[in-house]
């Protein structure tokens, strides 16, 4: 609905330059006004054409909004055009254009809103991908919020997504991780044994060290240290990311692909070096092997191939992202945690220098999460084992509440998460209260039901009825969902869509407060049970895109 008006305001604009200086089809740029005693829309074609017209933007306001205004009576979607300074002219719709959209809501159901910009365009978005050295945590959880989301959107508005998470199972931290491990289960037979300075502390590593003996016993402090350790690695990874699974699992996360670093190496890893050399990037020195980062702007360059032969994190991602373009992606997005800030640029620098354009990778950084409980903060710290985990987090307000706090706020800034406020039932927690407008739109057409109105036949329902301001109020915002899920896709920020849905819920909770919706006058009965359904279409389909339940019941 937004789309077409602006379609047709600008088609109105351009009618009328045409017709007082005989230029076709300039530029025009239609908005929606911030301050609605500026009318809906507005447009800067005065201000933006003043050189090509050849006149002061007042003066050629003047005359446009007198050509508009002689041709008003015979089109239905403007009521009154007017000038304002320094040039803007402002539009004012009409009720009937407005009204026009709760039978179109009705009408498109589950697919009012989806559009098919993406074209079929095959995107893939990682997010949430760790070190499997324990339980995922809240920062986890955001990325899975925002990612999971932002790929519902994406799909809404007609690409082809795919969610992949990428296992760090190659590194550094794999290896303390069973070093702590094994550690750990010694010390069930010597408590002596000493424990590596920078293990993992969590009493879940004891957990898995008790659950080792149970399956082993003392065999194996009888076994050579590769075979240990080889078991070791292999049956902690199938906890943690059997744990880790079963975690996204819950929040609402199913990802298409698990990818594991190591099936990078050694082959994919040599593959990207190989073409960084080839085309002149690299460089051998002290026994390692360089990237020339220098020549892209970076302060130094960085290692790719340690001294002893081992590729960095840095060569390893190189080579990630060089195979998610062989699989055919037309674009790759990544979330990160907020340690990644000189990665992600090093990381582009090697794109660039592989000859991918620079349009093909977008990176952002998923900020921190401050847990908050009674008004202080949680302090958080994976090695030393204190640490709020997804799973407890999620078991404590539950998945939509999470979701719902996480998609609040861009992921650029940090949060602070109110875990009391996250679990009251009252109209100051954001989700209860966009939920709770749902559930009441369905206690009011099952009631509308029980007294035998037809609600599947809602939208033949007389709309020259409508119109009070909380109803027209209610019509321009549902008139906009089309055009948030858009923004939302192209900007990749989920969060537009929870503050849609909370400004939606303010709408309809103020319009029932000061209109009754079933009532003794049939006609007008069916002209409101119109509007509120197609308000739970919209708050459904938002909450759905946000990975939320739509609930009929609080």
């Amino acid at each position: 609905m937004i789309n077409k008006a602006k379609k047709n305001i600008t088609k109105i604009v351009q009618k009328s330059i045409k017709e007082i200086y005989s230029i076709k089809d300039l530029l025009i740029s239609v908005e929606r006004t911030k301050d609605e005693k500026f009318g809906d829309f507005s447009t800067n074609a005065a201000m933006m054409h003043t050189n090509r017209l050849k006149e002061p933007p007042m003066s050629i306001g003047e005359k446009l909004c007198r050509n508009i205004n002689k041709s008003l009576s015979k089109d239905l979607l403007v009521d009154k055009v007017e000038l304002v300074k320094p040039g803007f002219i402002n539009f004012y719709i009409s009720k009937k254009f407005w009204i026009a959209v709760f039978r179109e809501v009705v009408l498109a159901g589950e697919n009012y809103g989806r559009n098919n910009a993406g074209e079929g365009k095959k995107i893939l978005v990682e997010f949430v991908g760790s070190n499997p050295t324990g339980p995922l945590n809240v920062v986890s959880a955001r990325a899975a919020s925002i990612g999971d989301s932002l790929c519902n959107i994406l799909s809404f508005n007609g690409y082809d997504v795919k969610r992949e998470f990428y296992i760090n199972d190659a590194g550094e931290q794999v290896s303390r991780f069973v070093e702590s491990l094994i550690a750990r289960y010694k010390q069930i037979y010597n408590p002596d044994f000493p424990f590596p300075d920078e293990g993992y502390y969590g009493d879940y590593v004891k957990d898995m060290a008790k659950e080792l003996d149970k399956i082993y016993g003392r065999s194996l402090l009888d076994k050579i240290a590769d075979d240990v350790w080889n078991r070791c690695r292999s049956f902690y990874l199938s906890r943690i990311l059997g744990n880790q699974k079963r975690d996204v699992e819950d929040f609402g996360v199913k990802f298409d692909v698990w990818f594991s670093e190591k099936t990078l190496h050694v082959e994919k890893i040599n593959n990207a070096w190989i073409k960084l050399k080839k085309l002149g990037f690299t460089y051998p020195k002290d026994g390692a092997l360089w990237f020339q980062s220098t020549k892209f702007g970076d302060d130094e360059d960085r290692v790719l191939i340690r001294k002893l032969g081992a590729p960095t994190y840095f060569m390893a991602d190189i080579a990630y992202h060089l195979d998610k373009l062989e699989r055919g992606f037309d674009k790759a997005i990544d979330f990160m945690g907020p340690d990644h800030h000189g990665h992600i640029a090093r990381l582009k620098m090697a794109m660039k220098a592989l000859g991918i354009d620079e349009k093909w990778l977008d990176v952002f950084i998923v900020q921190q999460v401050n847990l908050m409980r009674g008004g202080e903060k949680i302090k958080m710290s994976k090695r030393a084992g204190r640490f709020e985990t997804m799973r407890d987090l999620v078991s404590e307000v539950g998945k939509d509440a999470a979701r719902f706090f996480f998609l609040m706020r861009s992921q650029n800034s940090q949060l602070d998460f109110d875990l009391n406020l996250a679990k009251e039932e009252s109209s100051k927690n954001p989700v209860y209260y966009v939920q709770y407008a749902h559930a009441r739109i369905c206690n009011i057409l099952k009631h509308a039901e029980e007294i035998k109105i037809n609600i599947e036949k809602i939208d033949k329902a007389n709309t020259e009825l409508i119109n009070k301001p909380e109803e027209i109020e209610l019509a321009k915002i549902l008139a906009g969902f089309g055009d948030i899920c858009k923004v939302s896709a192209l900007t990749y920020a989920p969060h537009r869509i929870a503050g849609y849905l909370l400004k939606l819920a303010g709408i309809f909770h103020n319009f029932y407060n000061k209109h009754r919706v079933v009532t003794e006058n049939k006609e007008l009965t069916a002209a409101r049970l119109l509007i509120v359904k197609s308000t739970r279409i919209v708050l459904a389909n938002g909450l759905r895109l946000l990975g939320i339940s739509a609930p009929e019941k609080m």
